[in-house]
């Protein structure tokens, strides 16, 4: 968002508002972030003690639900872009988590201190501090099922929104401010569900309210003032000039008018101030001129396109990142596949933001600096050996916010090749099927894919090679099978000739005892924390929470079982959530967190690896593959 552009435009009385009927017979084109901001930041639907509990909003899915249905009800058809593979920006997200450290720990004190009420209060001020991205999959999911088209864009969601504006493919276009950067004539900037009505302005009347010359001054403007992939120019923090309460981007058109230059010419003016020195300013500026100017979206027909491309500057790999196959972009169009390797291999590296506690533990710095390494140059190799020989040479700094000078170096030319030791999964349907139907098991089960190598037969049968006159993988439950395979052998669940490890035993045993399909997720992430000696009842946090009642046998006992139920969801009414809050377990879960979600990564990647080597049948609609991802 534009830094002080709501502000501004109130005070400018900019916009207008219209109500929903106004939207009858219209596709309109939502930015997916701004939307689930709102929803998590602005009262009523916020919760408040969301950044105390982690997790998921209790009522995000009833709330989506419920305003999707407004919008269909007014004869308007929602239409969601998701941003992809985002570069630019990742440094004034790391920044802005770091200081939230200082609020998270305000508001631990106060809970600490039994005031109860200023805590609440202190932690609904942190709202903004959730990782929106987070709950990306989950809300793709719950559009899924209830028939709402999206999109995940190439990079820029905004950028996206502004290609397809007033097109055949959408009629109007909501989101935040960083839009109007972009080719766009108009803007919804709120959508007001309970009043069934939605504000919007124009970009034509934000340049003549602000008196700027032309469209390129005005982007000007917008990136000096700051927005969400740059911070605001130092000079407008700390002009005297500027009322502290005046809008910043009122301030960087005023800058930019009275020395009547552009903005790279201001920043080469300011390039030798220290503040510009320390924040590279200069060289972020451009970046992010060329990253509007240039940017890139996914046409109707799927075919990736460069704005402008004919004055693309020849490195402007530097602004977007390394180019990626078309193949990879068009798999996460439709949430094949996520976005964090991909970033990864683009960015050519990993930022670790602190996580919902703070991230003061030992025990969970060690976990994102080291004990995660496999899993990442695991999802690494898998995506780089598949794509491209160059991003096999291309070593990944991983920073981490404790120690963001210091990035650590992973290295994907150290590794093996992977596809060699998974290339024997092509099992087939008729197969597969017949195993699942004497198993009685679901095939998108994993207590299926690894009871089913019980069999000593079945599981010497499975060793199938794609060639020999076999047509590829050709339904998604092959698909699926196959690539949960060849992770669980990565992980070491599996041997070279597909019978059972001695953890693949422990594991079947597990699935063993129980018939609940949503419990084998769960059960699989608690045998991976016991792999990295997370699973126990050690005091690894400096917070309090922890149990205090009983003996300490009690206590510890306790701990386990509690940190056993951060495995599985929780099922809570859909309101917010009340009763008492555990920093500790909090930690914990911030751990349960990233364990599961760099596995995800791997999965992603098997699956990506049976697409980019031809194992599957080309002709098969992404929306069938889309399904393997969302079950």
């Amino acid at each position: 968002m534009i830094s002080g552009f709501n502000e501004w435009a109130a005070s400018a009385q900019l916009g207008h508002t219209d109500s929903f009927v106004e939207l009858n017979d219209r596709r309109l084109g939502i930015e997916a972030e701004d939307f689930i901001a709102n929803i998590l930041t602005t009262a009523p639907t916020k919760e408040p003690l969301l950044p105390a509990l982690g997790g998921l909003p209790f009522a995000l899915e009833e709330i989506i639900i419920q305003q999707v249905t407004t919008l269909k009800d007014h004869g308007c058809e929602p239409y969601f872009i998701f941003s992809g593979v985002v570069s630019n920006g990742q440094e004034e997200r790391l920044q802005s988590a770091i200081r939230a450290t200082k609020s998270i720990a305000k508001a631990w004190d106060l809970y600490g201190a039994s005031q109860p009420e200023y805590a609440v209060t202190e932690f609904g001020t942190l709202s903004g501090t959730i990782n929106v991205e987070n709950v990306y999959r989950f809300v793709q999911n719950i559009l899924r099922k209830n028939g709402v088209a999206f999109l995940v864009a190439p990079h820029s969601a905004c950028a996206q929104l502004a290609s397809i504006a007033g097109t055949e493919f959408c009629d109007a276009v909501a989101g935040s401010s960083d839009i109007l950067m972009f080719e766009i004539d108009q803007l919804i900037t709120e959508l007001d569900f309970e009043k069934a009505q939605f504000s919007w302005i124009t970009r034509r009347e934000c340049i003549e309210a602000l008196g700027v010359t032309s469209t390129s001054m005005f982007v000007d403007t917008c990136l000096l003032a700051g927005c969400s992939f740059l911070p605001t120019l130092p000079q407008l923090e700390n002009d005297l000039t500027v009322s502290p309460k005046g809008p910043r981007i009122r301030a960087a058109a005023d800058l930019l008018k009275r020395g009547q230059i552009n903005g790279n010419a201001l920043c080469l003016q300011y390039r030798d101030d220290p503040a510009m020195v320390a924040l590279d300013y200069l060289n972020r500026y451009q970046k992010a001129s060329l990253y509007v100017k240039h940017y890139v979206c996914i046409r109707p027909n799927g075919k990736i396109e460069t704005a402008d491309a004919a004055s693309a500057p020849s490195d402007l790999n530097n602004i977007m990142g390394h180019r990626l196959p078309e193949e990879a972009f068009a798999y996460l169009s439709r949430g094949v596949i996520g976005s964090d390797v991909l970033c990864w291999i683009a960015s050519n590296e990993i930022i670790e933001r602190p996580p919902l506690d703070g991230g003061d533990a030992d025990a969970y710095r060690r976990l994102v600096s080291d004990g995660l390494t496999p899993l990442r140059t695991s999802a690494l190799s898998l995506l780089s050996y598949s794509a491209h020989r160059f991003y096999q040479h291309n070593p990944i700094d991983l920073r981490c916010w404790f120690n963001p000078a210091a990035p650590k170096k992973l290295n994907v030319s150290d590794t093996t090749d992977p596809r060699s030791t998974i290339s024997g999964w092509n099992v087939r349907l008729d197969q597969i099927e017949a195993k699942a139907n004497k198993l009685e098991r679901d095939v998108s089960s994993l207590a299926f894919i690894v009871g089913s190598l019980q069999d000593t037969d079945f599981a010497k049968n499975s060793v199938t090679a794609k060639s020999g006159g076999n047509k590829p993988l050709s339904s998604p439950k092959e698909v699926r099978s196959n690539a949960l395979w060849r992770f669980l052998q990565l992980r070491g669940y599996i041997q070279q000739d597909h019978q059972l490890s001695a953890l693949g035993k422990c594991l079947q045993t597990a699935f063993m005892r129980h018939n609940q399909q949503d419990l084998e997720e769960p059960a699989l992430l608690a045998f991976e924390m016991l792999r990295l000696n997370l699973l126990n009842s050690n005091n690894m946090f400096p917070y309090n929470g922890s149990p205090q009642r009983g003996s300490d046998t009690d206590k510890r006992n306790t701990l386990l079982v509690s940190r056993v139920a951060c495995f599985a969801g929780l099922r809570h009414k859909t309101i917010g959530f009340t009763g008492p809050l555990s920093r500790h377990l909090l930690a914990y879960t911030s751990m349960v967190s990233a364990v599961r979600g760099n596995l995800r990564n791997v999965v992603e990647m098997s699956l990506f690896g049976l697409l980019a080597n031809y194992h599957v049948d080309r002709s098969m609609a992404l929306d069938q593959l889309a399904e393997i991802s969302y079950r």
